[in-house]
Protein backbone atom coordinates (compact mmCIF):
# COMPACT_ATOMS: atom_id res chain seq x y z
CA UNK A 1 0.00 0.00 0.00
CA UNK A 2 1.10 3.74 -1.13
CA UNK A 3 1.14 6.63 1.74
CA UNK A 4 -1.06 7.75 -0.62
CA UNK A 5 -3.36 4.59 -0.37
CA UNK A 6 -2.66 4.48 3.33
CA UNK A 7 -4.08 7.95 3.89
CA UNK A 8 -7.19 7.82 1.88
CA UNK A 9 -7.94 4.76 3.98
CA UNK A 10 -7.21 6.37 6.88
CA UNK A 11 -9.47 9.12 5.96
CA UNK A 12 -12.44 6.86 5.27
CA UNK A 13 -11.99 4.86 8.16
CA UNK A 14 -12.10 8.64 10.64
CA UNK A 15 -14.94 9.25 8.66
CA UNK A 16 -16.60 6.26 9.74
CA UNK A 17 -15.54 7.08 13.57
CA UNK A 18 -17.34 10.26 13.28
CA UNK A 19 -20.64 8.69 12.13
CA UNK A 20 -20.65 6.10 14.69
CA UNK A 21 -19.65 8.51 17.35
CA UNK A 22 -22.55 10.58 15.80
CA UNK A 23 -25.00 7.64 16.41
CA UNK A 24 -23.89 6.92 19.78
CA UNK A 25 -24.56 10.55 21.16
CA UNK A 26 -28.11 10.56 19.29
CA UNK A 27 -28.83 6.95 21.23
CA UNK A 28 -28.76 5.11 17.79
CA UNK A 29 -27.06 2.33 16.63
CA UNK A 30 -24.40 3.49 13.67
CA UNK A 31 -25.36 1.72 9.80
CA UNK A 32 -22.31 0.87 8.15
CA UNK A 33 -22.38 -1.05 4.53
CA UNK A 34 -20.49 -3.91 4.23
CA UNK A 35 -17.65 -2.67 2.53
CA UNK A 36 -17.30 -0.46 5.74
CA UNK A 37 -17.54 -3.24 7.58
CA UNK A 38 -14.94 -4.61 5.90
CA UNK A 39 -12.73 -2.08 6.34
CA UNK A 40 -12.98 -1.68 9.95
CA UNK A 41 -11.90 -5.65 10.13
CA UNK A 42 -9.20 -5.51 8.09
CA UNK A 43 -7.77 -2.17 10.15
CA UNK A 44 -8.89 -4.05 13.17
CA UNK A 45 -6.48 -7.55 12.30
CA UNK A 46 -3.76 -5.44 10.96
CA UNK A 47 -3.12 -2.93 14.13
CA UNK A 48 -3.90 -5.90 16.79
CA UNK A 49 -0.91 -7.69 18.38
CA UNK A 50 -0.02 -10.87 18.11
CA UNK A 51 2.16 -13.97 18.74
CA UNK A 52 5.09 -12.04 16.38
CA UNK A 53 4.98 -9.40 18.58
CA UNK A 54 5.06 -11.31 22.25
CA UNK A 55 7.70 -12.95 20.75
CA UNK A 56 9.13 -9.65 20.33
CA UNK A 57 8.31 -8.38 23.93
CA UNK A 58 10.81 -11.43 25.35
CA UNK A 59 13.47 -9.37 24.01
CA UNK A 60 13.38 -6.91 25.57
CA UNK A 61 15.78 -6.12 28.88
CA UNK A 62 18.92 -4.60 29.86
CA UNK A 63 21.95 -6.37 28.18
CA UNK A 64 25.51 -5.79 28.33
CA UNK A 65 27.52 -6.58 24.82
CA UNK A 66 30.54 -7.39 23.21
CA UNK A 67 30.85 -6.48 19.52
CA UNK A 68 34.01 -7.64 17.32
CA UNK A 69 33.94 -6.33 13.61
CA UNK A 70 36.49 -6.73 11.27
CA UNK A 71 37.52 -4.56 8.43
CA UNK A 72 39.23 -6.71 6.88
CA UNK A 73 39.00 -10.29 6.57
CA UNK A 74 42.91 -10.86 7.40
CA UNK A 75 42.97 -8.26 9.77
CA UNK A 76 42.96 -8.82 13.64
CA UNK A 77 38.89 -7.76 14.80
CA UNK A 78 37.95 -4.91 16.94
CA UNK A 79 36.59 -5.79 20.02
CA UNK A 80 34.38 -3.05 21.80
CA UNK A 81 32.14 -3.28 24.82
CA UNK A 82 28.62 -2.08 25.31
CA UNK A 83 25.32 -1.62 26.95
CA UNK A 84 21.71 -1.81 25.59
CA UNK A 85 17.87 -0.71 26.78
CA UNK A 86 15.39 -2.60 25.22
CA UNK A 87 11.52 -1.65 25.53
CA UNK A 88 8.44 -2.37 23.78
CA UNK A 89 6.48 0.71 22.13
CA UNK A 90 3.06 1.72 20.75
CA UNK A 91 1.38 -0.93 23.29
CA UNK A 92 3.77 -3.88 22.57
CA UNK A 93 4.06 -3.31 18.65
CA UNK A 94 7.49 -2.44 18.39
CA UNK A 95 10.48 -3.46 20.35
CA UNK A 96 13.09 -0.63 20.81
CA UNK A 97 16.87 -0.95 20.94
CA UNK A 98 18.76 1.80 22.55
CA UNK A 99 23.04 1.48 22.33
CA UNK A 100 25.75 2.82 24.28
CA UNK A 101 29.19 1.49 23.06
CA UNK A 102 32.52 2.50 21.14
CA UNK A 103 33.55 2.34 17.77
CA UNK A 104 36.96 2.89 17.02
CA UNK A 105 37.30 4.89 19.93
CA UNK A 106 34.53 7.23 19.75
CA UNK A 107 31.10 7.05 21.61
CA UNK A 108 28.78 5.21 19.20
CA UNK A 109 24.86 5.74 20.03
CA UNK A 110 22.26 3.39 17.97
CA UNK A 111 18.63 3.37 18.09
CA UNK A 112 17.25 -0.08 16.11
CA UNK A 113 13.21 -0.60 16.36
CA UNK A 114 11.82 -4.12 15.14
CA UNK A 115 8.31 -5.05 14.41
CA UNK A 116 5.93 -7.36 12.71
CA UNK A 117 3.92 -6.43 10.15
CA UNK A 118 0.08 -8.20 10.34
CA UNK A 119 -0.68 -7.04 6.73
CA UNK A 120 2.50 -8.36 4.91
CA UNK A 121 3.36 -11.24 7.24
CA UNK A 122 6.76 -10.43 7.79
CA UNK A 123 9.19 -8.59 10.21
CA UNK A 124 10.57 -5.34 9.65
CA UNK A 125 14.00 -3.43 11.21
CA UNK A 126 15.47 -0.30 10.72
CA UNK A 127 18.67 1.61 12.35
CA UNK A 128 20.12 4.85 12.84
CA UNK A 129 23.02 5.59 14.76
CA UNK A 130 25.78 8.64 15.70
CA UNK A 131 28.56 7.43 12.89
CA UNK A 132 26.18 7.82 9.44
CA UNK A 133 23.25 10.71 8.80
CA UNK A 134 20.99 7.69 7.37
CA UNK A 135 18.51 5.10 7.95
CA UNK A 136 18.85 1.94 7.32
CA UNK A 137 15.63 -0.63 7.04
CA UNK A 138 15.62 -4.34 6.48
CA UNK A 139 12.96 -7.23 6.44
CA UNK A 140 13.55 -10.18 7.83
CA UNK A 141 11.13 -13.85 8.82
CA UNK A 142 11.79 -15.57 11.88
CA UNK A 143 12.44 -19.84 11.23
CA UNK A 144 9.06 -21.37 14.14
CA UNK A 145 11.52 -24.06 14.68
CA UNK A 146 14.73 -22.74 15.65
CA UNK A 147 13.63 -19.08 16.09
CA UNK A 148 16.28 -17.65 14.39
CA UNK A 149 15.63 -14.12 12.69
CA UNK A 150 17.02 -13.54 9.09
CA UNK A 151 17.03 -9.98 7.84
CA UNK A 152 18.16 -8.51 4.40
CA UNK A 153 18.35 -5.14 3.62
CA UNK A 154 20.87 -2.91 2.02
CA UNK A 155 22.83 0.61 2.56
CA UNK A 156 24.69 3.16 0.63
CA UNK A 157 28.22 2.22 1.31
CA UNK A 158 29.97 6.09 1.79
CA UNK A 159 33.03 4.19 1.09
CA UNK A 160 32.58 3.36 -2.23
CA UNK A 161 29.46 5.25 -3.46
CA UNK A 162 27.78 2.12 -4.41
CA UNK A 163 25.19 -0.25 -2.25
CA UNK A 164 26.06 -2.76 -0.01
CA UNK A 165 24.24 -5.54 0.38
CA UNK A 166 23.34 -6.72 4.25
CA UNK A 167 22.74 -10.21 5.64
CA UNK A 168 21.82 -9.98 9.19
CA UNK A 169 20.81 -13.69 11.69
CA UNK A 170 19.55 -13.03 15.12
CA UNK A 171 20.49 -16.70 16.98
CA UNK A 172 17.71 -16.13 19.68
CA UNK A 173 18.85 -15.95 23.56
CA UNK A 174 20.09 -19.00 25.49
CA UNK A 175 21.12 -19.15 28.97
CA UNK A 176 20.87 -15.07 29.04
CA UNK A 177 22.82 -14.71 25.56
CA UNK A 178 21.89 -13.86 22.20
CA UNK A 179 24.02 -13.64 19.36
CA UNK A 180 23.73 -11.28 16.01
CA UNK A 181 26.23 -12.13 13.05
CA UNK A 182 26.15 -9.20 10.28
CA UNK A 183 26.96 -10.40 6.62
CA UNK A 184 27.89 -7.73 3.83
CA UNK A 185 28.48 -7.79 0.42
CA UNK A 186 30.01 -5.31 -1.68
CA UNK A 187 30.10 -7.02 -5.07
CA UNK A 188 32.77 -9.57 -4.30
CA UNK A 189 30.74 -12.43 -2.13
CA UNK A 190 29.48 -12.16 1.61
CA UNK A 191 31.32 -11.62 4.12
CA UNK A 192 30.83 -12.05 7.74
CA UNK A 193 31.68 -8.25 9.42
CA UNK A 194 30.65 -8.05 12.71
CA UNK A 195 29.34 -10.49 15.77
CA UNK A 196 27.80 -9.22 18.79
CA UNK A 197 26.80 -10.93 21.85
CA UNK A 198 24.31 -9.36 24.24
CA UNK A 199 24.29 -11.15 27.84
CA UNK A 200 21.31 -10.19 29.43
CA UNK A 201 21.92 -8.31 33.37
Amino acid sequence: MTSRHRFAALVALLLIAVTASAAAQEGEAPQFTPEQMEMMEAWQAAMTPGEPHALLAERAGSFDMTVTSWMDATAEPMVSEGSVERAMLLGGRVLEERVESEMMGQAFEGIGRTGYDNVSGRYWNTWIDSMSTGCYMSHGDRDPESGVMTFAGEYDDPSTGGKTRVRAVIHPESDGKEVFEWYEDRGAGELKTMVIVYRRK
